[in-house]
């Protein structure tokens, strides 16, 4: 993009932000003069999501907003307490929670890393989504998506559900969680998308917020997409790309 707004390419998470002062029809114009260009052999459709907000991604498979926020030390019923107080067009925030292998590889994706909405404080080895609309499950419990420690100890998923814990190495004694110490109750994201427990000794440096899902929410169209056909453009080429 080059025009009166400022725009970044960030190649970890293939997003490009537009951002400055401008007005209404300045942004509009930014969008349909997006311009995508690819080396890549495959000829197979690109779909580009846009969405409006500061570093807020949406993942267009769940309906819902993501932030990673900066905040070195945090402990983890602080993050949970931030998560609460942003609101975004309406959408509650929560600490994110992540339920599905679509999800968790879009996080990661987006560079996502810190703590999540999930804990074994209320019960050791009963691993629990404690934020978001998985709080309501269980009769208001929340969410039992895990029981025990690490694969090698013995640990299972509950009915199936998702999980993304670092599997057995050298260090961690048959896998995560494994509660090292006698107390690592509360969970942590790695860059990568691998889950860990940890303790709330300081360390963590990040936590991530998620909107959506919560039920009963004025909702706003913040986002949206467009399918590229690129059957004809030759890489290093630029197939524009237009919104309307």
């Amino acid at each position: 993009y080059k025009g009166k707004l400022t725009s970044k390419w960030h190649p970890a998470s293939a997003s490009l932000t537009i951002g400055g002062s401008g007005s209404s029809g300045d942004y509009a114009l930014a969008i349909t003069n997006v311009k995508f260009a690819t080396t890549a052999a495959s000829t197979a459709p690109r779909e580009i999501t846009y969405n409006f907000g500061q570093g807020v991604y949406y993942n267009k498979a769940t309906d819902h907003y993501y932030k990673t926020f900066q905040d070195p030390g945090i402990a983890w019923f602080s993050a949970v307490s931030e998560c609460r107080k942003r609101v975004l067009y309406g959408l509650d925030g929560y600490l994110a929670t992540v339920t599905s292998a679509q999800e968790n590889a879009f996080l990661t994706s987006i560079g996502g890393a810190g703590w999540l909405g999930a804990t074994d404080e209320w019960g050791e080895g009963e691993w629990r989504w404690m934020s978001g609309p998985e709080l309501r499950e269980d009769d208001d419990k929340g969410l039992n998506f895990w029981r025990g420690g690490g694969v090698e100890r013995g640990g299972a998923a509950v009915n199936g559900a998702f999980n993304s814990w670092v599997g057995p190495n050298p260090t961690n004694d048959g896998g995560e969680p494994n509660n090292a110490g006698s107390n690592e109750n509360y969970m942590v994201m790695e860059v990568g998308g691998g889950w860990t427990d940890v303790s709330d000794d300081g360390t963590v440096r990040s936590y991530m917020c998620e909107w959506g899902g919560n039920g009963g929410e004025a909702r706003f169209t913040l986002s949206g997409s467009a399918t590229i056909e690129i059957a004809g453009c030759v890489p290093k080429d630029a197939c524009s790309f237009y919104t309307g």
